[in-house]
């Protein structure tokens, strides 16, 4: 089966996380962070929907980690707006070649399972697929499609918070760019550097493992938020795909 990766015109391609609305139309990706809504509700973010002269959707595929009322109301602005239903895609025993390894498939979050699948599909081998979002995540695929398993770990925005909420002492304003991961000679520093050299050493140390195991043969590709804030640590060979998730929708939802 051949899936194109760049959608077709006419469809929207949406990845509602935790933390922001991610999209891609006729080729175009785009991103919108917002604030986290208040689960005990049905209130959602201020969601940023694409811009307005995306106007001729056909078709609106979505992965979705927001839980079903906030996926409801996203579905009818979408409907008011394009008068189209969104098509939501779930994680499945299989798809794309690559064999679910959670024991109830249908638990593994549908982000990681389209990353997982997009991944495999890339690289056609083994492959560690790292989501650096709200969470960081890592999954495994083995040469043969077999899913098995990963790891869930706070995400460098999770490590920051819970610093803040939980030290009286600490208090810094979040740094964009690092040139390097030397002991820092101040908090703000020093936060930063801890969270991405905890990052940077899970998943380095994570690779070695698991190339050792492919018979030094796997992959590594990442996505979310702090991908590349991460990469530009790493030293081992890797590869930042922005839009993973977004490329497995064509594979569970695809074209006609």
């Amino acid at each position: 089966m051949t899936v194109a990766l760049t959608a077709a015109r006419g469809v929207l391609d949406v990845d509602l996380g935790n933390s922001a609305l991610k999209y891609r139309y006729a080729g175009v990706s785009g991103r919108a962070n917002y604030a986290a809504a208040d689960p005990a509700t049905d209130a959602l973010p201020d969601f940023v929907l694409p811009d307005a002269d995306i106007a001729a959707v056909s078709r609106v595929r979505v992965s979705s980690v927001l839980g079903a009322r906030r996926d409801a109301t996203f579905s009818e602005m979408v409907r008011q707006r394009w008068g189209v239903d969104c098509e939501f895609a779930r994680s499945v025993v299989a798809l794309g070649g690559v064999q679910n390894g959670y024991t109830d498939p249908s638990a593994l979050g549908v982000d990681r399972w389209l990353a997982v699948v997009a991944a495999f599909q890339r690289v056609n081998g083994p492959v560690l697929v790292v989501d650096l979002g709200t969470a960081a995540t890592l999954d495994y695929v083995s040469g043969d499609g077999e899913h098995l398993g990963g790891f869930i770990v706070p995400g460098a925005q999770l490590m920051r918070r819970s610093l803040l909420q939980e030290t009286a002492a600490i208090r810094f304003a979040a740094t964009e760019q690092l040139s390097d991961l030397s002991p820092g000679k101040q908090t703000r520093d020093a936060v930063e550097r801890g969270v991405l050299l905890s990052l940077v050493q899970l998943i380095s140390a994570e690779l070695e493992r698991f190339d050792k195991l492919c018979d030094h043969n796997s992959r590594l590709l990442m996505c979310g938020g702090d991908a590349e804030r991460v990469s530009a640590h790493l030293q081992c060979d890797h590869e930042v795909v922005a839009d993973l998730v977004l490329d497995g929708l064509a594979w569970a939802l695809p074209n006609d």
